[in-house]
């Protein structure tokens, strides 16, 4: 989350509506704080790192740049656009970026806060891997091969070669005046680039089994290979024989070799980062593998770091400084819709599509994410009392309790499971949790988040509906778009006491202050809270643009 976090934290303050808590959740000093709409709109594609900045290919964000200099605290510095970012490749104060909508775009980031564009090259490809060597930067493109560009002067450079004949080039390795490239179904072709403007072929290796080569990576006098579901393959050099492998954890996409570490990352279905041991080559070990929840899409090597781009997970940090223990450190996620945020104290807590994401704002310009709760499936609903979490999802696992006691590290309490009915909403007063579903509203009772209970049921259809929960009065709206009002006074028997034939779908609603705020489209009705005799709107009042409480 960016420094700008406290110009998302508004108040409805129309119409008497100000910054007091809902009352339903006085008690607890939480207060729901409408819609959270970050900046990004895409995944991380690649990353690299210098000094105390990191890199992003942003897909259609284009270029990020974060300062890292406190690895608990990355900072969004600033960004660049330039098409659909798919590869960063940094040198001295320039960063190199391929972009699937056009080519290379050359930029000038002396300044970091300032990137500014001085160079670009028009190239076609869908996909794109940057290496740079001294003054000359290696371009593998699909399906427009590889090419070499001259870089010594990042303001004029030019292409001094370039071979379709190299088709579909998904990674290269450069020692001296040699360069291994790898070729998906061609394997491993490597060059003779003495003269950069006419490289000669002169020596291949394939198994001819039909399998990818996605990365290579030349220690020495062995060459290692990503080849997809057939893994990990060492080749002798010289010979050109296949020498030792390591069967895939996954699909192999690429590899980078530090020392006698080296480092596998795959996809689908387990998505890891494995540390081998090659000081044997002949017997490759792995030592250590580190799971992030989604693809790791290419990561760089800092230090005891690794600077991994999760795709749809946005950037992770990893202490590999011990390789057969890798351990996440951090992570800055800007990937997805942030649903909701709830504020309590310094703390804000974003409801994100997969996660529940706990930062502290005690400083607005440099919000800090401290931990957070995954699941592998979207969830529909959040609320926050206390040091409790409560998460609704559609699926059998109606509502999630999580324990917020330790930010850095939350953990789940307790699930009531209801295989009933899909479940939207939720919405919680006093020790009950109220729950939206397509046949009614379900009450449950959460005075023990680990052992959570239904006690009542509302018996309407509902469908995907909101709710709101004011004083003891519950306010959702049925399928034919009828306004209820339901007295909670007994949970376990809710009664409904007013009416009104809306006739609008509702996108919002609160109350405060006796008075029940409702938003339809473009349209805000004021209800009395307090008497639902003859219940109608106290007032309408036509909004400028769609609105949300």
């Amino acid at each position: 989350m960016n420094g700008k976090l406290c110009t998302f934290l508004i108040l409805i303050s129309f119409l008497g509506l100000t910054s007091t808590e809902i009352n339903a959740q006085d008690f607890e000093n939480i207060s729901c704080i409408n819609q959270f709409y970050h900046n990004w709109t895409d995944g991380v594609y690649d990353v690299c790192t210098s000094g105390n900045y990191a890199f992003l290919a942003c897909g259609n964000e284009g270029l990020h740049i974060l300062n890292i200099s406190n690895d608990e605290a990355p900072i969004d510095v600033a960004s660049f656009a330039c098409g659909f970012a798919r590869a960063v490749a940094v040198a001295g104060d320039y960063a190199y970026v391929g972009s699937t909508d056009d080519g290379m775009h050359i930029i000038n980031i002396a300044n970091s806060e300032l990137p500014q564009e001085v160079r670009f090259i028009p190239m076609s490809s869908y996909d794109f891997v940057i290496r740079i060597v001294g003054d000359y930067a290696y371009v593998c493109a699909r399906p427009g091969g590889l090419s070499i560009l001259n870089i010594s002067d990042p303001a004029t450079a030019q292409v001094t070669w370039s071979s379709e004949g190299i088709y579909d080039a998904r990674d290269i390795d450069v020692h001296g005046d040699i360069a291994y490239v790898a070729c998906e179904f061609d394997g491993m072709q490597i060059l003779d680039i003495t003269d950069r403007t006419a490289p000669v072929l002169i020596g291949t290796f394939n198994l001819g089994d039909g399998e990818w080569t996605n990365g290579v990576s030349v220690s020495g006098n062995y060459a290692y290979l990503a080849r997809g579901w057939d893994g990990l393959r060492v080749v002798d050099l010289s010979t050109m024989q296949a020498v030792a492998r390591i069967d895939s954890l996954a699909y192999a996409y690429g590899l980078k070799i530090v020392g006698n570490h080296l480092f596998v990352n795959y996809g689908d279905p387990e998505c890891p980062l494995a540390i081998v041991d090659i000081s044997n080559p002949l017997s490759p070990q792995t030592l250590g593998i580190y799971h992030p929840p989604e693809d790791i899409l290419s990561f760089a090597l800092d230090g005891e770091t690794a600077y991994i781009a999760d795709h749809l997970h946005g950037l992770r940090m990893v202490d590999i400084s011990n390789p057969q223990n890798p351990i996440e450190v951090q992570r800055y996620s800007r990937y997805g819709v942030d649903y909701d945020v709830m504020v309590s104290g310094n703390m804000a807590y974003v409801r994100e599509n997969l996660k529940l994401k706990i930062m502290d704002i005690a400083d607005l310009q440099h919000p800090l994410e401290l931990g957070f709760y995954e699941l592998n499936w979207s969830y529909q609903d959040l609320k926050v009392v206390g040091n409790v979490g409560y998460m609704a999802q559609s699926s059998y696992d109606c509502i999630r309790s999580i324990d917020l006691s330790n930010p850095n590290s939350p953990s789940l309490l307790g699930t009531y499971t209801d295989e009933t009915d899909v479940h939207y909403r939720l919405a919680v007063y006093d020790h009950y949790a109220y729950v939206v579903g397509n046949d009614g509203l379900t009450i449950v009772d959460i005075a023990d988040p680990r052992n959570m209970q239904q006690i009542g049921f509302f018996n309407r259809n509902l469908g995907n509906v909101q709710i709101a929960v004011y004083d003891h009065f519950a306010y959702l709206q049925d399928r034919n778009e009828q306004l209820i009002a339901l007295d909670l006074s007994d949970p376990t028997a809710p009664v409904v006491v007013g009416t009104n034939g809306l006739n609008e779908f509702c996108t919002d609603m609160k109350g405060d202050n006796g008075t029940l705020y409702v938003t339809t489209g473009n349209k805000l009705y004021l209800f009395d809270a307090t008497n639902f005799q003859q219940w109608s709107p106290l007032a309408e009042v036509i909004m400028p643009a769609p609105c949300y409480l």
